[in-house]
C-alpha cells in the first residue's frame, strides 16, 4: 500500500462520523435551538458592533469638523485682535498661528492660500526654533527699521510695535515649508455660516481619498523681508487666507483602531449569549423530552403516566394538556374494557338460552307442545333482546358521529311530552303507577321532536321502572337558562323510587353502566346513555340528582334558539 493511501481515512469512519452529527445536528431539538440561538446572538452581536463603528465613525467626523471649526474660530480671533495698520513681526505671526495648544500638540500644519485657493506654504508647529535672521531686542529685524503695509513689497514708514511677547525656549514658532498637496489642489476660502461660525468643507482628491479643510482670513501685515516673501510670489491672489487641513484617511484610522476591542467585548457577549442560550435551549428541550418518553410509555399499553406541569408558560399548558389526554384515554380504555365485557355479558345470556332451548328442540327434551311452545317464545325473546341491543350500539354510533342527520327547529314542547306520556301510560297502569303531565303551552324549544321523544321515552321509561306501585311519575317543563346563560327549556322526569346511590351518580350516564337495581331490573345499561347523546346533539345539558327525601330527578335542558 501507498504511503499516501496508508494516511487517508477509513470510509467507514467518515460515514460514521457524518451520520453521528447528522443525527445529532437534525435530530435533536436542544442543538438546534442551541445553533439557532447562537447564530441569532453573533448576527446581532455583529449587527450591534457593526452599527456601534459606524455611528461612532460619523460621530469622529462630526466631532473633527467641530474641532476644526472651533480651531479656525479660535485662531480668527487671535488673529483679528492682532491685527493693525503696523505689520507684524513674521515670528510673532508664526507663535500667534500655532497659539491654539492643539494645534501644537497635534502637529498639525496650517496652509498658507490666496483667494483662489492656490497653496502658497505649508506652516508646521515646532519649538524653540525661529525664522529669518537675527532679530533684536524688539523681535524686528536687526537691518530694517521699516515694515510692509499690507505685504511684499508694500513699504510703510510706521514704526512697528513690539511683539506681545519674545521668543523663549519651548514657545511655539512655525517652520515653513512647500505646500504638502499638489499644485493644482484649491483649497478655495469659505465664508462663514449664518452664526458666524468657519464652515468645514469637504475636498476629493484626483488619487482617491478626501480632506477636510476650513478657512481663516489672514488680516495681518508682514514685514516685507519675512522669510514667508519667497513663497508669497507675485501670482498671489490677495486677500491671503490659512486654511486647516485635515484628512480623511485619520478619521477611519480612529474607529478601526477600536476594532480589537470591539472584537473582545463581542467575544465576551457572544460567549456570555451562547451559555444562556445553552440554558434556555435545555429548559425548553427537557419538559419536550419527558413529555416524548411519557408518550412512549402511553403507546407501549401504559395510561397511568403523568409529567410536571408546574410551569407557567406553553410547555406548561402542553404538559397539563398532556395529563389531561392521559387521563381521557385512560378512562376511555376503562370504558372500552367495560364496554366489551358488558356486551359480552348482554349477549352471553340470550344467547345461552338461544343455544338451550335450541338444542331442547333438537334432541327432543321438549317433548310435550307446551315445552316447544315455551321454547319457541324464550328464543323469540332472546332474539329480541339482542336486536334491540344492537340498534341501540348503532343508535349511539350514529349520533356520536352525528349522522343522525337531525333536523332542528322550533317546536312546543307540551305535545311532546304528553305524547310520550301517553304511550307508556299502559306500562305504568300495568305496574300501578300514575304519569302527571305539566307544561305550559307557550313553551318553544329548538328541537328535533322525534330525536327528542326518544330520550325522554327512555328517562320516563326507567323512571316508570323503578317507581313503586301507588306513586307517580311527573312531566314538568319551564323556562331556564344553559351553562352560557343562552335561554332554554328546562324538562324534569321525577320519580318516587329508591332513587340514585351516591357512587352511581357520576356514572350514571355511561354506557353499559348498571346499578344493582338496575341490572334487577333488567336493563341494558343504554338508555341513559342515548338520552345523553341525544341531548348532547341538541346542544343542551342532561343531569341527575337523587334527593334526600328519596326518588331520582333527571334533568334535560334544551336551547330556544340555535347557537349564535
Amino acid at each position: 500500500m501507498s504511503a499516501t493511501s496508508s494516511h487517508r481515512p477509513d470510509r467507514s469512519v467518515l460515514d460514521r462520523r457524518r451520520a453521528w452529527l447528522e443525527g445529532h445536528v437534525s435530530g435533536s431539538l436542544q442543538v438546534r435551538l442551541l445553533l439557532a440561538f447562537g447564530l441569532l446572538a453573533l448576527l446581532t452581536a455583529l449587527l450591534a458592533n457593526g452599527a456601534a463603528l459606524v455611528l461612532y465613525g460619523h460621530r469622529l467626523e462630526r466631532d473633527a469638523r467641530t474641532i476644526m471649526a472651533n480651531q479656525a474660530l479660535s485662531l480668527s480671533n487671535v488673529l483679528t485682535e492682532a491685527a493693525g495698520a503696523e505689520p507684524m513681526p513674521v515670528e510673532r505671526l508664526e507663535r500667534l498661528l500655532f497659539t491654539d495648544v492643539r494645534l501644537r500638540r497635534a502637529s498639525q500644519p496650517l496652509t498658507l492660500i490666496d483667494a483662489k485657493g492656490r497653496q502658497l506654504a505649508s506652516i508646521s508647529p515646532s519649538f524653540g526654533r525661529g525664522f529669518g535672521r537675527d532679530r533684536g531686542p524688539n523681535g524686528r529685524a536687526a537691518s530694517s527699521g521699516t515694515a510692509a503695509a499690507a505685504g511684499p513689497g508694500r513699504p510703510s514708514t510706521t514704526p512697528s510695535p513690539a511683539p506681545a511677547f519674545a521668543a523663549r525656549p519651548g514657545a511655539a514658532s512655525g517652520i515653513l515649508r512647500r505646500p504638502f498637496g499638489s499644485g493644482a489642489l484649491r483649497l478655495v476660502p469659505q465664508p462663514n455660516d449664518a452664526e458666524g461660525r468657519p464652515v468645514v468643507s469637504e475636498l476629493s482628491l484626483d488619487g482617491g481619498g478626501s480632506l477636510l479643510y476650513t478657512t481663516v482670513p489672514l488680516p495681518v501685515t508682514i514685514e516685507p523681508d519675512a522669510s514667508w516673501a519667497r513663497f508669497v510670489d507675485a501670482r498671489a491672489v490677495p486677500p491671503l487666507h490659512l486654511a486647516i487641513v485635515r484628512p480623511r484617511a485619520e478619521l477611519s484610522g480612529l474607529w478601526r483602531s477600536m476594532l480589537p476591542s470591539v472584537a473582545l467585548v463581542g467575544l465576551g457577549a457572544l460567549s456570555i449569549a451562547m451559555w444562556v442560550a445553552w440554558m434556555l435551549a435545555r429548559s425548553i428541550t427537557r419538559p419536550v423530552a419527558d413529555l416524548t418518553a411519557a408518550s412512549e410509555r402511553m403507546a407501549s399499553g401504559d395510561y397511568a403516566v403523568a409529567v410536571a406541569a408546574e410551569r407557567r408558560d406553553e410547555l406548561g399548558r402542553l404538559a397539563r394538556s398532556f395529563n389531561s389526554m392521559a387521563q381521557a384515554v385512560a378512562e376511555a380504555d376503562r370504558r372500552q374494557r367495560d364496554f366489551v365485557m358488558n356486551v359480552g355479558h348482554d349477549l352471553r345470556t340470550p344467547l345461552t338460552t338461544v343455544r338451550g332451548f335450541a338444542a331442547a328442540l333438537s334432541d327432543g327434551t321438549a317433548r310435550s307442545e307446551a315445552q316447544r311452545a315455551q321454547a319457541i317464545r324464550a328464543i323469540e325473546a332472546a332474539g329480541d333482546r339482542m336486536v334491540t341491543l344492537v340498534e341501540s350500539l348503532v343508535e349511539l354510533a350514529r349520533l356520536e358521529n352525528q349522522s343522525a342527520g337531525l333536523r332542528l327547529q322550533r317546536a312546543p314542547v307540551a305535545p311532546l311530552l304528553e305524547s310520550v306520556a301517553e304511550a307508556y301510560r299502559p306500562l305504568a297502569s300495568a305496574s300501578q303507577v300514575r304519569i302527571e303531565v305539566d307544561a305550559a303551552s307557550d313553551l318553544n324549544a329548538w328541537m328535533d321532536a322525534d330525536w327528542l321523544a326518544r330520550a325522554v321515552n327512555n328517562l320516563v321509561e326507567n323512571a316508570v321502572h323503578f317507581s313503586p306501585a301507588g306513586e307517580r311519575v311527573r312531566l314538568t317543563a319551564c323556562a331556564d337558562t344553559l351553562p352560557d346563560d343562552r335561554p332554554a327549556v328546562r324538562v324534569d322526569v321525577v320519580d318516587q323510587g329508591p332513587g340514585i346511590a351516591a357512587q352511581d351518580l357520576p356514572r350514571i350516564f355511561e354506557r353499559f353502566y348498571r346499578a344493582d337495581r338496575a341490572r334487577r331490573a333488567g336493563g341494558s345499561g343504554l338508555g341513559l346513555a342515548i338520552a345523553n347523546e341525544i341531548v348532547a346533539a341538541h346542544g343542551g345539558t342532561l343531569a341527575a340528582e337523587s334527593p334526600s327525601g328519596g326518588g331520582a330527578r333527571l334533568t334535560l335542558r334544551i336551547p330556544c334558539e340555535p347557537a349564535g
